[in-house]
């Protein structure tokens, strides 16, 4: 997953598109989950801000997305749920309140 401008004279115009990382001119391995790489060219890809992931080759910060437990933003941060409150899944959506006669163990 390489790129060159039109008239490129050399192999190493070639560079990584955004999601993959390697020298220029070589072949391009993706980002590996947890990390993302939102510029194309040779640079190293970026991990994820504390308590979140994302899939492999992800190629903005926007996909890195709270764990469960963890609420905010895609692209962080990710904040702890409170006490009292849970959330199952990956993702955006805000931590849940437990109701009626329940509380929340810590993760």
């Amino acid at each position: 997953f390489a790129t060159a401008e039109a008239g490129a004279p050399t192999l190493l115009a070639c560079v990584c598109q955004p999601g993959f990382t390697g020298p220029n001119g070589t072949a391009c391995r993706p980002c590996p989950a947890g990390t993302f790489k939102d510029q194309g060219g040779s640079a190293d890809c970026i991990t994820c801000p504390p308590a979140s992931s994302s899939p492999p080759s992800s190629g903005r910060i926007s996909a890195c997305v709270c764990n469960a437990g963890f609420s905010g933003p895609d692209g962080g941060p990710c904040e702890l749920c409170e006490a009292g409150t849970y959330k199952n899944e990956t993702g955006s959506a805000e931590c849940a309140g437990c109701g009626g006669r329940f509380g929340a163990s810590l993760p």
